[in-house]
């Protein structure tokens, strides 16, 4: 196992794919699903299911806690799930694990993590600094400061909508 030294004290599991094994991961099905369900060109589609392959490996391949995805890598995460058979095999090959999507309950204690922000910069360790706009969030609904601007992947925000459960 290696982990991630700085602020995010982070674990990746090494019988874990690596993150270019899973981010080449091509499944052109889940593409033409978001291009069709959210009336996209392809190559938006497709930098959407890119990203939505970074975000299941932070949550398949890491030991992270209180990640969650954007709104755009939740439109790929619904589309990829809608194709049951292709995920649980992405999963288990790649992490040797299913990765439940678990969205909030509204019975669920309010959270005090800004879970983007963890997400976010959790991403950036691992795949470097020039993520896309995928990883843009509304800074409205952060748990800070109300603010009125658009975060760009570069800025703080947050937000606890849905976050990965792997069933441990």
């Amino acid at each position: 196992m290696k982990t991630i030294p700085d602020k995010l004290p982070v674990t990746i599991n090494s019988n874990s794919a690596s993150p270019a094994a899973v981010i080449s991961y091509e499944n052109s099905d889940v593409v033409e699903r978001i291009v069709r369900e959210y009336h996209i060109v392809p190559a938006q589609a497709e930098s959407i299911f890119r990203d939505t392959l970074r975000f299941l490996y932070l949550a398949g391949a890491t030991d992270a806690k209180h990640i969650a995805p954007t709104k755009n890598i939740d439109i790929g995460w619904h589309a990829f799930l809608m194709f049951t058979r292709d995920y649980a095999e992405f999963c288990m090959t790649n992490f040797g694990k299913f990765i439940h999507h678990a969205p909030r309950r509204s019975s669920d204690a309010p959270t005090t993590v800004n879970s983007l922000a963890v997400t976010f910069e959790l991403a950036r360790k691992i795949f470097g600094p020039g993520l896309s706009d995928n990883w843009a969030y509304d800074i409205r609904s952060a748990e800070c400061q109300p603010c009125t601007s658009r975060c760009s992947p570069d800025t703080g925000g947050g937000g606890d909508e849905c976050t990965p459960d792997s069933g441990d």
